[in-house]
């Protein structure tokens, strides 16, 4: 009857041995669930940032074409503003070279009902 009490006590002593393991691998397996979820979570976060950061790219690639190409024809708007500076001061270079034959030899002035003398062919105001 010994023999039974002190294998039951040692049987005891195994299954308290046996059920703090179980407790033990339990909590780590919990502990690493929660570690999963965790990183699970992060990995979504991540993939949201991503995508975020690909639409951020995408909307400033599409900005970076749209001021590029504002830029060519702001070029070609350079070379007309030129072609045109050219123009105005051949423009400026006729009318003063005009303004010797129209203005009157009398009163200074723009002539006004010009009358042409003969036969000088001088020209002035009537």
């Amino acid at each position: 009857c010994g023999d039974m009490e002190e294998s039951a006590v040692l049987d005891k002593s195994k299954m308290d041995k046996y059920t703090k393991e179980l407790d033990k691998i339990r909590t780590e397996l919990d502990g690493s669930k929660s570690r999963t979820r965790d990183a699970e979570q992060q990995v979504m976060d991540l993939r949201a940032k991503l995508t975020a950061g690909e639409r951020e790219r995408k909307a400033a690639e599409a900005e970076v074409a749209r001021l590029e190409q504002r830029m060519s024809s702001l070029g070609g708007l350079v070379g007309k503003e030129k072609e045109i500076a050219v123009a105005v001061k051949q423009m400026w270079a006729a009318g003063e070279a005009m303004e010797g034959a129209l203005t009157c030899l009398e009163c200074m002035g723009v002539l006004n009902s010009a009358l042409t003398l003969s036969p000088c062919g001088h020209t002035v105001c009537s």
